[in-house]
């Protein structure tokens, strides 16, 4: 449901196992000459990526966000890239970002906070006429959208006068 992101059947349409670098290397041969496709990983599964297949293809062929975990604090790509392609990378910004050093891909680091939603806040953001999106599954927010449930005084019978 968002304009930016777009499904890939990749790796439903292929037969067999299903292994990232395959993926990625199918993704980035539909485009050659332009920039590597970005793969999002959580810090923990960016730790274990040594133990997938053909790490070093891998890291040389795509970008890679790794998205801390809350309330995980890391700081340093160094203190969880794998020790397989750890040579293969130099860290900057105070190993916030890393580049390969041969293929020109990179890793970032990047801080996310947790998603804190709690139910009053929803009610709240409808009384308010504030959207709730992307704060529930968009099969409730339009239930409670047509309900009027948690409108503010006097719009229930218009909706909750929420925007998208």
């Amino acid at each position: 449901g968002h304009d930016a992101f777009h499904l890939d059947r990749v790796e439903v349409e292929r037969e067999g196992p299903s292994y990232l670098v395959d993926t990625l290397e199918a993704v980035r041969a539909r485009d050659p000459g332009g920039p590597p496709p970005v793969f999002v990983v959580g810090e923990d599964a960016f730790a274990e990526m040594g133990e997938w297949r053909a790490p070093l293809r891998l890291f040389a062929i795509a970008d890679f966000a790794v998205m801390t975990r809350p309330p995980g604090r890391l700081d340093d790509l160094a203190e969880r890239i794998p020790e397989v392609v750890r040579a293969e990378f130099r860290f900057e910004d105070r190993g916030r970002v890393a580049l390969h050093r041969s293929a020109g891909t990179r890793i970032d680091l990047v801080a996310i906070t947790a998603l804190d939603v709690s139910s009053s806040q929803i009610r709240r953001a409808c009384r308010e006429g504030r959207s709730i999106r992307w704060l529930v599954p968009e099969s409730i927010r339009g239930a409670i959208e047509r309900s009027g449930c948690y409108a503010a005084e006097g719009s229930a019978a218009e909706g909750t006068g929420t925007r998208s």
